[in-house]
């Protein structure tokens, strides 16, 4: 199917099915002309594809509250309780603490948009609350996605957009003669900031994803369960509290072991872990000052290197889907939603628009067209840049200044699916070693 406005097309089997399938004889037809090139021009066609993954129209909760408890700052109703999002316009919704929403007046309408003042009349009706159907990507942009975007854009527009950091927390996206590749295909693309992500998004023709459809994406139609995580269950598998020593941990204190160099080949060798789950990074053995991370790197042996502050290159996100690959079976197993997302939680953080910033209830809903702005930025009407509307979920970094238990509970705590710890207020230009970026697309059809 071509979008409407004759930016891409969705492919997809004809009947239901599951596994890899393929497709012969397929034709896309262009009328260049309409993007302004002439018939004695020489253009460089590309062919991009990305695996997404459809989330159907219909209803399902936000926030996880039971009543007496709930994931920290979690949306919801009076007392304590999740809401059920459905075609009917909200009774006023609530997020606890600083995340306050302006005395508990939003109001949402699952197929039309949000009443950002309480007085029952949509004030904005585009705004993807996650009712109706959209697409999501399957996982997180890969350091190849991003090299070849990159490498399609003009030496103006994407000098703005590339990181140079070069090895530092695994991050290897490489130039030369105005190109960029990586090594590393497969592997999530780490220090993307939100204004990174919105170009992406512009260049493929898709729109970023909003906190409420992330909701969604984890958890389906079911009712949520307080504290859940992504995969389903409250369950994780212990981590690995590293104090200072030389020693390597066993294996049985290891939640995640891998071998290979991300080639396609890896595969997890304890089978009980089910996700990138986070470690505590200790700066030093009495935990006098503590940092909550994630993912420690193994050699080719299953041996873990340490992740100490001098060697952080060490540190930092893996190949995606490596346990759907390595051991899936359940989505406890592989990490995976109701609708089978791959790592909603961990690997690299989400970034998205936030519900409670008025900033970002302006949000339009509107797709990229596939150019950006000549100094690299997106240009796509009704796609807030303020802080206020950019949220965080899943991985990211914590840091209470001495408290090992204290950091490595904050962290798991923040996979949890309502978890809105920081879900507001996160910087538009900041690039940081655990975020990452996963585009959305509303369905047309």
């Amino acid at each position: 199917r071509v979008s409407p406005e004759r930016r891409g097309a969705m492919i997809y089997r004809q009947n239901q099915g599951s596994g890899t399938f393929s497709v012969t004889g397929m034709e896309l037809r262009w009328n260049y002309g309409q993007n302004g090139v002439q018939n004695n021009d020489l253009p460089q066609v590309r062919v991009f594809a990305i695996e997404m993954v459809q989330i159907p129209e219909g209803p399902f909760a936000i926030g996880d509250g039971n009543g007496s408890s709930e994931s920290a700052n979690a949306l919801g109703v009076a007392n304590d309780r999740f809401y059920v999002v459905t075609r009917e316009l909200s009774p006023p919704l609530r997020a606890d603490g600083s995340f306050n929403n302006g005395n508990n007046i939003l109001r949402i309408k699952g197929d039309g948009g949000v009443d950002n003042n309480g007085d029952a009349v949509v004030d904005n009706a585009s705004y993807p609350v996650g009712y109706n159907a959209f697409f999501v990507m399957k996982y997180k942009i890969t350091q190849e996605q991003y090299a070849d975007f990159l490498s399609t854009l003009l030496p103006l527009q994407s000098a703005p957009r590339y990181y140079t950091g070069l090895g530092q927390f695994r991050y290897n996206i490489q130039t030369s003669g105005g190109l960029f590749y990586t090594s590393t295909p497969d592997r999530a693309c780490n220090f993307i900031s939100y204004e990174d992500g919105l170009a992406y998004s512009d260049w493929a023709c898709l729109r970023p994803m909003t906190e409420t459809e992330y909701e969604k994406t984890c958890r389906g139609p079911i009712a949520p369960i307080t504290n859940e995580y992504p995969w389903g269950t409250t369950s994780h598998f212990p981590s690995y509290q590293w104090n200072g020593s030389s020693t390597l941990p066993q294996p049985d204190n290891i939640a995640l072991r891998v071998t290979g160099l991300e080639t396609g080949q890896d595969f997890a060798t304890n089978v009980n872990s089910n996700v990138f789950f986070p470690e505590i990074w200790l700066n030093s053995s009495s935990c006098s000052s503590t940092s909550a991370r994630y993912n420690h790197t193994y050699d080719n042996s299953g041996n873990i290197i340490l992740s100490t502050v001098s060697n952080q290159n060490n540190v930092g996100p893996f190949k995606v889907g490596i346990f759907v690959d390595s051991i899936g079976g359940t989505r406890e197993s592989g990490g995976l939603s109701y609708y089978g997302v791959v790592e909603l939680a961990t690997n690299l953080a989400e970034q998205l628009y936030n519900i409670t910033s008025s900033d970002a209830r302006t949000f339009s809903g509107g797709h990229g067209d596939g150019s950006i702005a000549s100094n690299g930025s997106q240009n796509v009407s009704g796609w807030p840049t303020s802080n206020l509307g950019i949220g965080l979920k899943g991985n990211s970094d914590v840091s209470d200044g001495g408290s090992c238990t204290n950091n490595l509970s904050n962290l798991r705590n923040r996979l949890h699916v309502s978890n809105r710890s920081v879900a507001e207020s996160q910087s538009y230009t900041s690039r940081r070693s655990y975020t990452g970026f996963r585009c959305a697309r509303t369905q047309w059809w």
